[in-house]
């Protein structure tokens, strides 16, 4: 009969707790060490705070944030570009929640509205149209000096506002300063013409650089100098483009889940840009080769979008912001 000591025992024990405690550290530990490719085409080392922070920000809770960390980190690798997370995270919050997905996926479907810009333009233009301005896509505009072609022009009794929309079709780019310093030059010839037309004295030419991603440090300081008024996804902190477009409702089309890449596509070739614009017309999806019941799915979605509070699944914003 063998014989252990309890002494032997306790070691043993001691010795199984640790290396099952460094085990876990080595693992938690090597996902700080793997390194990402992002949409630029720069690699940096793989944060999952970031990843955190941005399920919190889409409105998921606690357990579905825990789940799709859990399975994210399963899966990470060297090499693995941005894409591949964000895809695999919406992936595994659409199954949790819909609305949430849908937050989470908003940027990218703005995005995906490309690879021209007109149909930014017009989201833009709705914008403005839903805060009570009468808009004009793609306008020409004679300055002081030369004719420029407008993205937006917004207008109110008061003053009209003359927007360059920038859009990019990689969430990692910028508007820099340089952009913001061209569009004011512009925006000075119309400005010194308004000032010549009687009709006109009287009203206000706010210039607007507009981009569906971010601007760059330097952008914004020139714009605040300048008076060039600046609307980016996250910025300002308080009535930025994700918040108008949540706010009103402007969900583009291409952020319904239920439709595939080539019907989103379809549709905005046609001239559907939001989801709001699609409720009158089913006959539309119909036409490009889908069926009642997937019809029927699409609509379903688009009411939901449009009629439940789909910030019911974040508070942090209080009231409407306004442009």
């Amino acid at each position: 009969m063998l014989f252990v000591s309890p002494l032997l025992c306790t070691w043993l024990a001691f010795f199984v707790t640790v290396n099952d405690l460094l085990m876990h550290k080595k693992r938690r530990d090597s996902k700080k060490g793997v390194f990402i490719r992002k949409s630029t085409g720069e690699v940096e080392a793989f944060l999952p705070s970031k990843l955190r922070n941005s399920l919190k920000r889409s409105g998921a809770g606690a357990e579905a944030i825990d789940q799709v960390m859990a399975e994210v980190l399963a899966r990470m690798h060297n090499g693995m570009t941005t894409r591949d997370i964000y895809t695999l995270a919406y992936r595994l919050l659409k199954r949790e929640s819909k609305p949430v997905a849908i937050r989470y996926k908003l940027r990218q479907a703005v995005i995906d509205l490309g690879p021209t810009g007109h149909p930014f333009e017009r989201l833009i233009g709705e914008v403005f149209r839903i805060q009570e301005y009468a808009v004009q896509v793609g306008v020409l505009v004679q300055g002081r000096c030369v004719m420029h072609e407008v993205d937006v022009v917004a207008q109110k009794p008061d003053h009209h506002a003359l927007a360059e929309c920038k859009f990019h079709n990689r969430p990692g780019e910028k508007s820099d300063v340089k952009t913001a310093m061209y569009v004011h030059a512009r925006f000075e010839d119309i400005r010194t013409r308004y000032g010549t037309l009687p009709a006109l004295q009287n009203v206000a030419v706010r210039p607007w650089l507009i981009t569906n991603t971010k601007l760059s440090s330097d952008a914004i300081t020139y714009g605040e100098c300048v008076g060039l008024q600046l609307l980016a996804w996250d910025y300002p902190t308080s009535g930025n483009l994700q918040q108008l477009i949540e706010q009103h409702h402007l969900y583009p089309v291409t952020s319904l889940t239920c439709l595939s890449s080539v019907h989103k596509r379809l549709l905005v070739q046609e001239g559907i840009i939001l989801v709001r614009d699609l409720r009158g017309f089913p006959d539309i999806l119909r036409r490009n080769g889908l069926d009642e019941a997937k019809v029927t799915a699409v609509m379903r979605e688009a009411d939901m979008m449009l009629h439940q509070d789909m910030n019911n699944a974040t508070r942090a914003a209080q009231g409407s912001p306004t442009i």
